[in-house]
């Protein structure tokens, strides 16, 4: 007797399988308290095939004054910012859909110098910032493909999800500048 499977969905999961995984992901946004967050990466859930891996080292540089709140003491204040990046991300498959991991460490060297009660103050700040680890998954539009397959797949929309972590294992001394 030859037994049939149940018919898969667009998602690549039976009906019921995408049912209880909506329920899960509702109870725990219910579950969840308020949260505020903002992240604008271009392309956060490009496809990419599962077999490869980034590497990626960076540099910035930035300069200009800031201007504080009214009840901070510093006036006239200018910065020169160095930043030092490096990354890692790796291409995954899960349930026959894309996914990535993601690690990012940033060090950063800041040099200022404002007026606080009439006199002129400088410093400097130097350390590592807080890393970021992302999983980024593809909902829809996005299967797990290998570099060999992957020049044949024609992006088309793709719905994603992303869960971002910055432990405070950064430098946070206390510094006037």
């Amino acid at each position: 007797m030859k037994r049939s499977l149940p018919p898969r969905t667009a998602f690549g999961g039976t009906g019921a399988t995408l049912v209880t995984l909506g329920l899960v992901c509702l109870l725990a946004m219910l579950a969840a308290g308020p949260a505020r967050a903002q992240s604008l990466e271009p392309r956060s859930y490009a496809n990419i095939p599962t077999d490869m891996q980034f590497l990626a080292v960076g540099y910035g540089y930035s300069t200009g004054s800031l201007v504080f709140e009214p009840t901070v003491p510093l006036k006239d204040a200018s910065v020169d910012t160095h930043l030092f990046a490096v990354g890692y991300a790796r291409g995954l498959g899960l349930a026959g859909r894309s996914a990535s991991l993601s690690v990012a460490g940033t060090y950063i060297y800041t040099r200022g110098n404002a007026l606080q009660d009439g006199q002129r103050v400088s410093g400097n700040n130097y350390g590592l910032a807080d890393p970021v680890i992302r999983f980024a998954y593809n909902l829809y539009g996005a299967p797990a493909l290998e570099r060999a397959k992957f020049g044949e797949w024609k992006q088309d929309l793709i719905v994603g999800l992303s869960l971002k972590v910055k432990p405070p294992l950064g430098d946070y001394e206390e510094r006037i500048l």
